[in-house]
């Protein structure tokens, strides 16, 4: 049994999975794409039978356990053998890695640590949800593996032009959708302060509790000068430990009474 390889962090797998797709050795990727089409070709075609054999086996065994005590499927069956399982030790390292990162990914995208990309996931959900339910589950992965190996080709030849596109359409969509929270922003406010006055100091907490970001305003971070200022304008005045000198109103001295108390200290030693 071969040894369990050192796990790389997925590294290796992503760089495997990258060079397939994108054809780099057109040898390997086409064997595995030949692979893969022919055998959803191969499910799609004998999924019947399947089933049917599946019903035969259970009936036989039964039949035979009926009969004679003993299954005829298991009397004429060859013996069991693991051929997969002597695979699956070396790379259990890379998929125990690659779940647990997955795991954290999916609980950052849930509790959206990147709104945009929360969205971007449950956009593609959707679309998901409506093509399951125009399309059998055998077309989308037969859809799939066609554009997985022939999209990341295309994408390398025209890298350029997409990215400039994707650039300008993104900054578009990103404009409209600004413009669209400003409209809404415009249209809800009159309604948002009538619903504060009605409901009086519940609408003045409420409104003390949401945010408001000016012009002015940054996220995320407070300029130093303000933050020195109202440090050093809050900060109430320490007065000096040392003793002060002598001042004088008018023709009377008023002295420190720490001063008096160190001079009769010393008077008395």
């Amino acid at each position: 049994m071969s040894e369990a390889k050192t796990c790389c962090g997925g590294a290796c797998v992503s760089k495997s999975g990258y060079d397939l797709l994108t054809w780099k050795d057109p040898s390997v990727s086409g064997k595995v794409f030949g692979s893969l089409v022919g055998s959803l070709l191969l499910l799609n075609q004998v999924t019947r039978p399947i089933i049917l054999t599946h019903l035969v086996s259970a009936l036989g065994e039964y039949a035979g356990k009926l009969a004679t005590g003993q299954g005829f499927v298991t009397r004429f069956r060859p013996a069991y053998k693991n051929v997969i399982g002597q695979y699956a030790e070396e790379y259990a390292s890379h998929a125990a890695n690659l779940i647990k990162t997955a795991e954290l990914k999916l609980q950052e995208l849930l509790y959206a640590k990147d709104i945009e990309s929360t969205l971007k996931v449950a956009g593609v959900a959707y679309i998901l949800y409506k093509l399951s339910s125009w399309f059998t589950l055998w077309t989308l992965l037969f859809t799939a593996t066609l554009t997985a190996f022939s999209v990341p080709p295309l994408y390398l030849k025209n890298q350029k032009q997409i990215d400039d596109a994707i650039v300008t359409y993104t900054k578009v969509v990103k404009d409209k959708v600004a413009e669209l929270l400003q409209l809404i922003k415009e249209k809800t406010g009159p309604a948002l302060e009538n619903a504060e006055k009605k409901l009086g100091p519940v609408g003045s907490f409420i409104r003390s509790k949401v945010p408001v970001r000016t012009a002015g305003s940054t996220v995320g971070e407070t300029p130093a000068a303000n933050s020195t200022a109202s440090t050093a304008e809050s900060a109430p005045s320490i007065p000096s430990a040392a003793p002060s000198a002598p001042t004088e109103t008018g023709d009377d001295a008023i002295t420190n009474p720490l001063a008096d108390v160190k001079k009769q200290a010393e008077a008395a030693l």
